[in-house]
């Protein structure tokens, strides 16, 4: 048989099979991991933040919080206040966020403020301009050391 060409031509097609049966094995292998390995809780972002431990910030920011996630794992949220100004936020040491909806998070986990939330920041106009992790440039940047929510 091997000398009419059959015999290697079986050999070739079971091996084909053989490759086709062990990728779709391996693709639904990885499927199921994917799934059972998956993240049980909302998504984590990156926040620009500052590290001004005692500084006695008197000032209050009133505006609507906004906010936008990023595909490198940042978020930017920022307020607005009744005029339209857009101000960005430099929030305190260990403060996150996290979506569904997006909303900020402090260092322990708990929710601050979510978007679309009525705030009062209390903090300070920074001196300086720099461009915050995750947000575009901007002249306004607000060193946030509390927030409260109004209705």
């Amino acid at each position: 048989m091997a000398l009419n060409g059959r015999g290697p031509r079986k050999h070739r097609n079971r091996s084909l099979a053989s490759r086709w049966r062990f990728s779709c094995v391996a693709c639904i292998t990885l499927a199921m991991t994917s799934i059972a390995c998956g993240s049980t809780g909302p998504a984590r972002y990156v926040l620009a933040t500052h590290d001004a431990k005692g500084a006695a910030y008197n000032a209050e920011l009133s505006g609507v919080l906004r906010g936008v996630t990023n595909n490198d794992g940042t978020a930017c949220v920022y307020a607005v206040s009744g005029d339209g100004t857009a101000t960005m936020l430099d929030w305190p040491s260990g403060y996150e966020a996290t979506d569904s909806p997006l909303k900020v998070v402090d260092a322990s986990g708990r929710p601050v403020a979510t978007i679309g939330d009525r705030v009062k920041l209390r903090g300070a106009l920074r001196p300086d301009s720099p461009r915050l992790v995750g947000c575009p440039q901007s002249p306004r940047v607000w060193l946030v050391e509390g927030v409260n929510t109004t209705p």
